[in-house]
């Protein structure tokens, strides 16, 4: 690209003030206005992005560095894999281990109350319920590996929508109250958490 002029200072979309300058693209025979810094780095407006990149990769070697193996090894390998197939009664096996977790017979089955779908009236409460917990997660022990927010029903029942039983959690938290030996102890556990809120006047 071409520089045509300096242009004023502008502020970009994440706040920050940026010099711009107008440009003319060769390729699409365009006047565009680009971030001084960026406009001068670039061969196109961005018509010819990838057909650039591409063309900068022609010619170049690929340096992949790959173990090199004796031809010994290599025959040991193709030796070992040849013939080797799972006999009948193996898959009839996997097939009986696979089915006695699934379904009803997972010991965390709770009656299909995964399936059920929320009530109309959470989806209002829940944004209620992400502003109030300041759009984080709850658990004083959160480690904080999680950005995304799930609401979580402290008693499990999804049709329960008073604000005394909902809680802000991470995924990584959330994740932690799944299972049938937990449910006791995280509804204790998050219960306290929000009567202390309540108690200290945060909500």
């Amino acid at each position: 690209m071409e520089l045509i002029e300096k242009l004023d200072m502008r502020i970009d979309k994440n706040g920050y003030s940026r010099r711009m300058g107008k440009f003319y693209c060769t390729y699409c025979k365009q006047y565009v206005d680009k971030i001084l810094y960026d406009g001068l780095k670039c061969k196109s407006c961005g018509c010819q992005q990838y057909g650039l990149s591409s063309e900068t990769q022609k010619g170049k070697k690929k340096n992949k560095k790959r173990k090199a193996f004796s031809e010994e090894h290599r025959q040991n390998l193709s030796k070992a894999k040849k013939g080797n197939k799972l006999s009948e009664e193996h898959k009839q096996k996997l097939r009986e281990t696979h089915s006695n977790f699934s379904g009803e017979l997972n010991p965390n089955w709770q009656g299909g109350k995964s399936f059920e779908e929320y009530p109309q009236e959470f989806e209002q409460i829940r944004e209620f319920i992400l502003e109030r917990d300041n759009y984080t997660c709850q658990d004083p022990n959160c480690e904080g590996k999680h950005k995304k927010l799930h609401i979580h029903h402290i008693d499990y029942d999804k049709t329960n929508n008073n604000p005394e039983n909902l809680i802000t959690l991470c995924h990584s938290c959330h994740a932690k109250t799944i299972g049938k030996n937990k449910r006791n102890y995280f509804t204790e556990y998050y219960q306290n958490i929000i009567m202390y809120k309540f108690m200290g006047g945060l909500l």
